[in-house]
């Protein structure tokens, strides 16, 4: 939220070796204007997590193990992610529910080990994925990380997104968690269909950037940011139904995919187009 303002010079160097532009970068301007009260109580609230402790380390243990306990089980409920990872920005939570695997994680959690320890769990102990499974954990023998991305092959946040410079390293690794349980016909198939979205999903967010793109040019928004209804829209169109498109794509979300993405980008793009052209027209007759 606040750019690099809490980081030391190191901290900034060690994290643009890893994640380049993740910490290095300007203050969010939508945060900015909401007022530092939002940020504070809101946004921090999550975003947070990855801020210095005051002896230099880095991350914050109890955002996922809570106090007192450091409990494994919390950290492999689906609810301890989703009390940040949900709504409509990134709404991982409602979807992961939404998904088969959710469905069953809700109806077989009382037969599941979540205590087992990380690097001797196996699918006998959770036959039934929950967020860590699938981004963390060593199941069956796999690597144990405490690094949210190292299994993820695009930037999925992102208004266009991208490969990951890791793309393939990334995707290798998580298609072997896949294959812990799903055929490997099963997972390619999954991944050309994700992708598939990702590709369309992008080239609607490019239409409507575009749009943007030729308001600025023609002088009709101002340079101040969020002060105008329709900069609000085209966040929205991007930072709402766009992701909910792309994450709902790689984790199973069928509706995600379609009614709370792909219908609201076509609605919201056909609405945004509609102001760009009454702003024209209010220019021409002033």
């Amino acid at each position: 939220m606040s750019g690099a303002r809490d980081f030391t010079p190191e901290q900034i160097a060690f994290a643009e070796k890893y994640h380049k532009g993740a910490v290095n970068r300007p203050a969010n301007r939508l945060a900015i204007t909401e007022g530092e009260s939002a940020i504070n109580v809101g946004c921090l609230g999550c975003h947070d997590i990855g801020k210095p402790n005051a002896d230099g380390s880095i991350g914050t243990c109890t955002a996922c193990h809570a106090r007192h306990s450091t409990s494994i089980a919390l950290a492999r409920e689906p609810e301890t992610c989703g009390q940040c990872h949900m709504g409509p920005d990134h709404s991982q939570m409602e979807i992961y529910h939404e998904s088969k695997h959710g469905v069953l994680y809700n109806a077989q959690k009382g037969d599941m080990n979540l205590k087992a320890p990380p690097k001797i769990l196996t699918t006998a102990d959770m036959s039934v994925p929950t967020c860590v499974t699938c981004h963390l954990s060593g199941i069956d023998g796999l690597n144990v990380t405490h690094d949210t991305t190292e299994r993820l092959s695009y930037w999925l946040f992102a208004a266009v997104s991208d490969k990951r410079p890791t793309y393939q390293q990334g995707q290798d690794a998580m298609k072997e968690t896949c294959l812990k349980c799903h055929a490997r016909s099963q997972v390619e198939k999954f991944y050309q269909e994700a992708e598939g979205v990702v590709a369309d999903t992008n080239e609607k967010i490019r239409e409507a950037a575009a749009v943007m793109k030729s308001l600025r040019e023609e002088g009709l928004l101002t340079e101040t940011a969020f002060d105008e209804p329709v900069e609000f829209l085209y966040f929205d169109i991007w930072h709402y139904y766009g992701r909910t498109a792309k994450h709902g794509a790689f984790m199973g979300g069928a509706d995600f995919v379609q009614w709370h993405g792909n219908y609201e980008l076509l609605l919201k793009t056909t609405e945004l187009k509609k102001i760009a052209g009454e702003l024209r027209e209010n220019a021409r007759n002033p």
